[in-house]
């Protein structure tokens, strides 16, 4: 149902509620008919969904599609945006992504005022598999013109499978990834990253971030599948820190969990990465992380879960 104001709204309304088990995921329903379930209209996997709470809408983008096409299977990368709807529960395609955007596996990062940006993933090239280095931001604040950017901000390098993370300030922190190799044998002939780049929206290009020496910022090790979770920020010292953990390197595991910490604004940005005494039991691979504050953790802590 949408939100409803019952103190200035009209005196009547109508809240429409799907009834579900308790702790259970259910099917999306359409409430104008509410026997029938609501699906996107293209099959995706690897595809973003961010919520944007200036509407209270879902945004889709990207992914791939299994198609059949003579007779064998095909990877297809759909163009079409798409939002879900919860007043309605439907989902309706809104935009097309440009030629040449379409990906999956990419990073889909909420800027506020409905925009969110994608950036890197991978798609086919003239029949090649290849990580992509383009970003683009998508403005969907108003439901009935989606706008695709038209103007391709270029990455620092290609990525796919990266994490990226927003900061308080709004700048944008993509770590990690991978590039796909074109003819690679095995996921253990592609290029993994350690690096660190910094997308600043005012800005609006991406940089890469150095250390107190003026050296390019590496991790401890590469990821790929990771997480990277804004963990307090230190206002006294004008410090953000991520923790970086899990994903592989293309050989192994990641056990490590590094603390990445970032001082500083536009090109006097500087970052520094610790690496924890202590590590993971397991390298979850595209895993779940979420920072929580309780009685029984006051000081923060980091649930790690699936993969």
């Amino acid at each position: 149902s949408p939100v409803a104001d019952l103190v200035n709204g009209p005196e009547q309304q109508t809240v429409k509620v799907p009834i579900a088990l308790v702790n259970s995921f259910y099917r999306t329903t359409d409430l104008s008919t509410e026997a029938e379930c609501s699906f996107p209209a293209v099959a995706r996997h690897g595809a973003t969904a961010t919520y944007l709470p200036e509407n209270g809408q879902v945004l889709i983008v990207g992914g791939a599609e299994l198609a059949v096409v003579n007779g064998g299977p095909e990877i297809r990368y759909p163009r079409s945006v798409e939002l879900y709807d919860p007043a309605s529960g439907t989902f309706s395609p809104v935009a097309e992504l440009r030629v040449g955007g379409a990906r999956a596996h990419h990073s889909a990062t909420y800027l506020g005022e409905g925009r969110v940006m994608i950036a890197g993933g991978e798609s086919r090239n003239q029949g090649t598999l290849q990580s992509l280095k383009s970003a683009f931001i998508v403005d969907a604040l108003d439901p009935n013109d989606v706008q695709v950017g038209s103007d391709a901000l270029a990455m620092k390098e290609a990525r796919t499978g990266h994490m990226a993370t927003r900061l308080s300030d709004g700048r944008v922190v993509l770590t990690g990834g991978r590039e796909l190799v074109p003819g690679a044998a095995g996921p253990q002939d592609h290029t993994y990253s350690d690096t660190v780049e910094v997308f600043d929206p005012v800005e609006g290009f991406f940089a890469y971030v150095n250390d107190a020496q003026g050296n390019r910022l590496t991790l401890g090790g590469a990821r790929f599948g990771h997480s990277a979770t804004v963990m307090a920020a230190d206002t006294e010292m004008g410090a953000e820190r991520l923790m970086i953990a899990g994903g592989m390197d293309g050989t192994a595991p990641n056990l490590s969990v590094e603390l990445l910490t970032l001082m500083g604004t536009g090109s006097t940005l500087q970052g520094s990465v610790s690496v924890a005494a202590d590590s993971t039991s397991v390298g979850p691979i595209f895993h779940a992380s979420a920072p929580f504050t309780n009685e029984v953790y006051p000081n923060g802590a980091v649930l790690i879960s699936g993969g």
